[in-house]
Protein backbone atom coordinates (compact mmCIF):
# COMPACT_ATOMS: atom_id res chain seq x y z
CA UNK A 1 0.00 0.00 0.00
CA UNK A 2 2.88 2.36 0.63
CA UNK A 3 4.16 2.06 -2.91
CA UNK A 4 3.24 5.35 -4.52
CA UNK A 5 3.15 5.57 -8.25
CA UNK A 6 6.17 7.83 -9.00
CA UNK A 7 4.55 9.16 -12.16
CA UNK A 8 1.80 10.71 -10.00
CA UNK A 9 4.09 12.22 -7.36
CA UNK A 10 3.80 15.61 -9.09
CA UNK A 11 0.21 15.78 -7.82
CA UNK A 12 1.46 16.08 -4.24
CA UNK A 13 3.75 18.98 -5.20
CA UNK A 14 0.72 21.21 -5.82
CA UNK A 15 -1.00 20.34 -2.53
CA UNK A 16 -0.42 22.45 0.63
CA UNK A 17 1.95 20.81 3.18
CA UNK A 18 -0.68 19.82 5.76
CA UNK A 19 -2.86 18.29 3.07
CA UNK A 20 0.15 16.50 1.62
CA UNK A 21 0.82 14.88 5.00
CA UNK A 22 -2.83 13.87 5.28
CA UNK A 23 -2.77 12.28 1.84
CA UNK A 24 0.47 10.44 2.55
CA UNK A 25 -0.88 9.17 5.88
CA UNK A 26 -4.12 8.12 4.20
CA UNK A 27 -2.13 5.96 1.81
CA UNK A 28 -0.76 3.82 4.67
CA UNK A 29 -3.73 3.60 7.04
CA UNK A 30 -6.68 1.30 6.85
CA UNK A 31 -8.53 2.89 9.78
CA UNK A 32 -11.54 4.74 8.31
CA UNK A 33 -11.88 7.06 11.34
CA UNK A 34 -8.29 8.22 10.96
CA UNK A 35 -8.79 8.57 7.24
CA UNK A 36 -11.92 10.70 7.81
CA UNK A 37 -10.07 12.93 10.30
CA UNK A 38 -7.15 13.34 7.91
CA UNK A 39 -9.47 14.25 5.06
CA UNK A 40 -11.17 16.86 7.27
CA UNK A 41 -7.78 18.43 7.99
CA UNK A 42 -7.05 18.35 4.30
CA UNK A 43 -10.33 20.05 3.40
CA UNK A 44 -9.87 22.71 6.08
CA UNK A 45 -6.43 23.46 4.67
CA UNK A 46 -7.80 23.71 1.14
CA UNK A 47 -10.55 26.11 2.27
CA UNK A 48 -8.10 28.32 4.17
CA UNK A 49 -5.82 28.51 1.13
CA UNK A 50 -8.80 29.28 -1.12
CA UNK A 51 -9.76 32.21 1.11
CA UNK A 52 -6.19 33.53 1.01
CA UNK A 53 -6.11 33.45 -2.79
CA UNK A 54 -9.48 35.26 -2.99
CA UNK A 55 -8.19 38.31 -1.10
CA UNK A 56 -5.74 39.46 -3.82
CA UNK A 57 -8.41 38.85 -6.47
CA UNK A 58 -10.90 41.04 -4.62
CA UNK A 59 -8.24 43.74 -4.04
CA UNK A 60 -7.34 43.62 -7.73
CA UNK A 61 -10.99 43.94 -8.75
CA UNK A 62 -11.49 46.86 -6.33
CA UNK A 63 -8.45 48.65 -7.74
CA UNK A 64 -9.69 48.13 -11.28
CA UNK A 65 -13.11 49.52 -10.35
CA UNK A 66 -11.46 52.62 -8.85
CA UNK A 67 -9.58 53.18 -12.11
CA UNK A 68 -12.78 52.66 -14.13
CA UNK A 69 -14.57 55.25 -11.98
CA UNK A 70 -11.75 57.71 -12.57
CA UNK A 71 -11.74 57.05 -16.32
CA UNK A 72 -15.51 57.49 -16.48
CA UNK A 73 -15.04 60.97 -15.01
CA UNK A 74 -12.00 61.93 -17.11
CA UNK A 75 -12.39 60.15 -20.47
CA UNK A 76 -12.81 63.47 -22.26
CA UNK A 77 -9.32 64.58 -21.18
CA UNK A 78 -6.04 63.72 -22.83
CA UNK A 79 -5.53 60.35 -21.15
CA UNK A 80 -2.20 58.59 -21.19
CA UNK A 81 -1.73 55.08 -19.82
CA UNK A 82 1.57 56.03 -18.14
CA UNK A 83 0.02 59.02 -16.36
CA UNK A 84 -2.96 56.98 -15.17
CA UNK A 85 -0.61 54.27 -13.91
CA UNK A 86 1.41 56.89 -12.02
CA UNK A 87 -1.76 58.39 -10.58
CA UNK A 88 -2.76 54.98 -9.21
CA UNK A 89 0.80 54.15 -8.12
CA UNK A 90 1.42 51.19 -10.38
CA UNK A 91 3.58 50.30 -13.34
CA UNK A 92 1.94 50.91 -16.76
CA UNK A 93 2.35 47.22 -17.63
CA UNK A 94 0.54 46.27 -14.42
CA UNK A 95 -2.29 48.65 -15.38
CA UNK A 96 -2.61 46.91 -18.75
CA UNK A 97 -2.50 43.48 -17.10
CA UNK A 98 -5.21 44.59 -14.66
CA UNK A 99 -7.49 45.57 -17.55
CA UNK A 100 -6.91 42.24 -19.31
CA UNK A 101 -7.62 40.28 -16.11
CA UNK A 102 -10.62 42.20 -14.79
CA UNK A 103 -12.33 43.67 -17.83
CA UNK A 104 -13.33 42.85 -21.37
CA UNK A 105 -11.23 45.59 -22.95
CA UNK A 106 -7.64 46.72 -22.94
CA UNK A 107 -6.96 50.08 -21.30
CA UNK A 108 -6.98 51.94 -24.64
CA UNK A 109 -10.01 50.06 -25.94
CA UNK A 110 -11.96 50.97 -22.80
CA UNK A 111 -11.16 54.68 -23.17
CA UNK A 112 -12.06 54.65 -26.87
CA UNK A 113 -15.30 52.74 -26.26
CA UNK A 114 -16.28 55.19 -23.52
CA UNK A 115 -15.52 58.19 -25.75
CA UNK A 116 -17.37 56.79 -28.76
CA UNK A 117 -20.39 55.89 -26.64
CA UNK A 118 -20.62 59.45 -25.34
CA UNK A 119 -19.99 60.87 -28.81
CA UNK A 120 -22.80 58.88 -30.42
CA UNK A 121 -25.10 59.94 -27.59
CA UNK A 122 -24.29 63.62 -28.22
CA UNK A 123 -24.54 63.21 -31.98
CA UNK A 124 -28.05 61.78 -31.65
CA UNK A 125 -29.31 64.03 -28.87
CA UNK A 126 -27.77 67.45 -29.39
CA UNK A 127 -27.31 70.11 -32.02
CA UNK A 128 -23.66 70.71 -31.14
CA UNK A 129 -21.27 70.90 -34.10
CA UNK A 130 -19.43 67.65 -34.81
CA UNK A 131 -16.06 69.26 -34.10
CA UNK A 132 -17.34 70.43 -30.68
CA UNK A 133 -18.60 66.93 -29.86
CA UNK A 134 -15.22 65.49 -30.85
CA UNK A 135 -13.45 67.94 -28.55
CA UNK A 136 -15.81 67.12 -25.66
CA UNK A 137 -15.01 63.44 -26.14
CA UNK A 138 -11.23 63.86 -26.06
CA UNK A 139 -10.59 64.24 -29.79
CA UNK A 140 -9.45 67.84 -30.49
CA UNK A 141 -8.87 67.03 -34.17
CA UNK A 142 -12.15 66.78 -36.14
CA UNK A 143 -10.43 64.54 -38.69
CA UNK A 144 -9.21 62.11 -36.03
CA UNK A 145 -12.65 62.17 -34.40
CA UNK A 146 -14.44 61.37 -37.66
CA UNK A 147 -11.98 58.60 -38.44
CA UNK A 148 -12.30 56.87 -35.07
CA UNK A 149 -16.11 57.14 -35.04
CA UNK A 150 -16.31 55.60 -38.51
CA UNK A 151 -13.80 52.89 -37.61
CA UNK A 152 -15.57 51.94 -34.37
CA UNK A 153 -19.21 52.24 -35.46
CA UNK A 154 -19.09 51.81 -39.22
CA UNK A 155 -20.84 55.17 -39.64
CA UNK A 156 -19.55 58.70 -40.10
CA UNK A 157 -20.46 61.17 -37.33
CA UNK A 158 -22.91 62.97 -39.64
CA UNK A 159 -24.81 59.67 -40.17
CA UNK A 160 -25.62 59.59 -36.44
CA UNK A 161 -27.74 62.73 -36.74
Amino acid sequence: RNNRNPSKSYLLDSVPPVSRLAIQAALVTEDLDILRDLLQVCMRDVLVNAEKTQEPIQESRQRWLEIIDWLDDHFHENIDRNEVATLFRMHPNHLSRLFRQEGNDSFNAYVIRKRIGYATHLLQNSDLPIAEIGARCGYPSPTAFSGIVKKMTGKAPSAWR
